[in-house]
């Protein structure tokens, strides 16, 4: 009996055993979602049409288009590579009557498409929608017409120059649900390709939004990424292994790659250098180590190289090392490598030809403001924890002096980038300072340059983001006529004026007001253009002052971000209050501008607000500055006793 019950237990050790490692063989789950098309769902991602004679005759000489023989009268030809579509645009010169011929059944005939009007606008919102054929193989052949928002606009640029623009985006995406780990999530697939297919490895402008069911919908929880990149649910990262042609389905699987956070242990990895030698992350322990990814098509990337050299030097002294990590495919390595030779690199090379898959790249990449664009700079502390990461070289450098400036406290200042979060707060109405000294100043130096007939009733105000504006009564009774220094290069002789409404009840409606462009440089070198919404107020009467007030209606401009401080997890929340697309160093003294909250199980607990006594781990913070961008939050340490935050 006992020899019977011995053979029984080695007979089940040698089971567990094989199925133990079957188990640990195992191919990971794979989660097969079906995707709904769902149109009127608009893409703020689109492309443009183009007008320049070389990028036509190319167009023209690969696809061959049969046009009108001869072309009509003010008319122009048109091409983009979203379609690709070819166009013809009519407009008259007071842009009254504007007019799009377009290859919406994709034949590259346009002699049998039909002319359809073409609003004038700025907002992609106000376009019009056109539906245009396109064809798939799977899962049987068939023809379906897929609606596209499309528009035209006209903008004065820097330099002065007057720029027209046909764009057009996706008026559709599709929608799946899933479940995992007792958790329901939802996918949203938005064609920013414009191509209305789906063939894994060739789409560039493809986005997936995945996370909670209950969150999805709420604006600014919902993450977009490109389908290379790995997506993270809960604390693992999943890979897109599969998508339909026609965006029916989509599959993903768990990755058994790790996941990192500011603050957290960084990820030990293998890689190769160019020297053909192994080594891992943490041969680097007690260094500062600086990974550097880069391709070669990104210039911005090229052009810091010499600032690294730099860095390099002046850092000598401390235990400091960099990284440069490659990110091209395999046919671009002899480039990168070529670029390597040039700039007479010194530091470590990884130059893999495994292009965005490099899984340095997948795991760090995520960090930075912008989570998988470039540059990318990820620092790793001496201990081997994530410390920051970041898309500018100049935050880099100024990191770096303020940790080797407080060698026995290295977390006397926190670097956190922050992303742009989206939320359906209520839009702030902000009243223009024409009282303020600064603008006397402006006025009296040599730069500002204003225009030779404004009347002398004329007021000069400036918004909260230091833009000039003039402000002086219309003709009409009504309106207020306003210039406002749209490119802020302090010359208004060069911008055009607009009359604004004279409103006495509250505004609800951006249609109420009038809208005007401004383009915002910002000090890392970004761009953006935007729209304000102005409109003005009669002048209480109690007032000696009888001018009107002028308002904007601003946008919640909300950046989070998130980091670790022993196994506790934070979020700093950042709320522009003025909703004028620039953080000043006034905003940074408003009391109400920061948030911090602690993740207790899966929710998020509010922990302090305001910019001073910020309770961190044992620590209290101060607010220190946030970049103009409001992608970067900088805490110091303040002189007082030692704290719980629970």
């Amino acid at each position: 009996m006992k020899r019977s019950l011995g053979i029984l237990f080695f007979i089940l050790g040698i089971w567990l055993i094989v199925a133990g490692i079957a188990c640990s063989s195992k191919e990971p789950d794979v989660f097969h979602v079906s995707l709904t098309r769902n149109d009127n769902e608009m893409l703020s991602v689109g492309q443009s049409f183009v007008f320049e004679e070389e990028t036509l005759t190319e167009a023209l000489e690969k696809y061959k288009p049969k046009l009108p023989e001869p072309l009509p009268n003010n008319t122009q030809l048109t091409f983009s590579y979203a379609g690709p579509f070819f166009g013809l645009l009519e407009k008259d010169n007071d842009l009254q009557n504007i007019k799009l011929t377009l290859d919406v059944n994709m034949n590259h005939d346009l002699t049998d498409d039909a002319a359809f009007d073409l609003p004038l606008c700025e907002d992609w919102k106000d376009g019009t929608v056109v539906k245009v054929a396109r064809s798939f193989d799977k899962p049987e052949e068939r023809i379906e017409w897929l609606p596209y928002k499309i528009g035209y606009s006209v903008n004065k640029g820097p330099d002065g120059k007057v720029r027209e623009n046909i764009f057009i985006c996706s008026n559709y995406r599709y929608e799946g649900e899933f479940r995992l780990n007792n958790r329901d999530y939802k996918v949203k697939l938005m064609d920013g390709d414009l191509r209305g297919r789906f063939i894994l490895e060739k789409l560039v402008n493809v986005y997936v939004s995945l996370g909670l069911k209950s969150e999805q919908d709420i604006p600014g929880t919902a993450k977009s990424q490109r389908l290379f990149e790995l997506a993270q649910l809960e604390d693992k990262l999943f890979e897109f292994k599969a998508i339909a042609e026609d965006g029916s389905w989509i599959e993903l699987a768990e990755s058994n790659l790790p996941t990192t956070a500011i603050g957290k242990p960084a990820p030990d990895m293998e890689m190769t250098d160019m020297e053909g030698q192994s080594f891992n992350l943490s041969d680097y322990r007690g260094k500062v180590l600086l990974l550097d990814f880069w391709p070669v098509w990104c210039k911005p990337c090229i052009a810091k190289f010499p600032d690294i050299k730099k860095m390099i030097q002046r850092f000598e002294d401390k235990p400091f090392a960099v990284i440069g990590i490659n990110i091209d495919d395999a046919n671009r390595v002899d480039q990168a490598k070529k670029v390597i030779a040039e700039y007479e690199l010194t530091w470590r090379q990884v130059v893999e030809g495994k292009g965005e898959f490099i899984p340095s790249y997948q795991v760090y990449g995520r960090l930075p403001e912008r989570p998988m664009s470039f540059p990318i700079y990820v620092v790793i502390d001496e201990l081997g924890f994530t410390r920051y990461a970041t898309n500018d070289f100049l935050k880099i450098d100024r990191f770096l002096e303020a940790h080797f400036s407080n060698p026995e406290d290295p977390q006397h200042v926190l670097f956190i980038p922050l992303s742009q979060k989206r939320t359906q707060q209520t839009r702030p109405v902000i009243t223009i300072d024409f009282s303020n000294q600064k603008v006397k100043s402006l006025i009296e130096t040599e730069e500002t340059i204003m225009p030779a007939d404004i009347p002398a009733e004329a007021r000069i105000g400036l918004l909260p983001n230091g833009t000039m504006l003039i402000a002086y009564p219309s003709p009409s009774s009504d309106k207020v006529h306003l210039i406002l220094d749209s490119n802020r290069d302090f010359d208004l002789t060069n911008d055009e004026g607009k009359d604004i409404p004279l409103l006495n009840e509250p505004v609800t409606d951006d249609e109420q007001t009038t809208k005007m462009r401004l383009n915002i440089t910002y000090a890392a070198g970004g761009r953006g253009f935007y729209t304000f919404y102005f409109f003005a107020r009669p002048a209480e009467e109690t007032k000696d002052d009888l001018f009107p007030e002028i308002l904007f209606r601003g946008f919640s401009q909300n950046h989070e971000g998130f980091f670790f401080d022993g196994k506790k997890e934070y979020a700093i929340e950042i709320q522009d209050p003025t909703g004028d697309f620039l953080f000043t160093p006034e905003d940074s003294t408003n009391p109400n501008i920061l948030e911090l909250k602690i993740k207790k199980k899966d929710e998020w607990i509010t922990l302090h607000q305001g910019i001073r006594q910020i309770p961190i781990g044992g620590s209290f913070y101060r607010l220190k500055s946030i970049s103009d961008q409001g992608q970067l939050v900088e805490l110091e340490k303040e002189k007082s006793k030692m704290i719980s935050d629970g």
